[in-house]
């Protein structure tokens, strides 16, 4: 049985999430935005918005 994963969106460049996302598709069972302030729960640490992430999050939207 293959593990599935839900992957966090953070806001990175678009394109090489993506291209990375499509050569993991078949692992993949969403992808979730991760807003600034929000805890990440792997490391216990809070979630930064870069200089252009909301910029990246709307054409994330846009190209996926």
């Amino acid at each position: 049985m293959k593990r599935v994963f839900s992957i966090p969106y953070n806001g990175t460049t678009v394109i090489p999430f993506l291209e990375e996302l499509s050569q993991r598709k078949d692992n993949v069972h969403d992808v979730y935005l991760t807003l600034p302030g929000a805890l990440n729960h792997f490391s216990n640490r809070e979630y930064r918005a870069g200089a252009d992430y909301y910029r990246n999050c709307e054409d994330f939207f846009w190209l996926r």
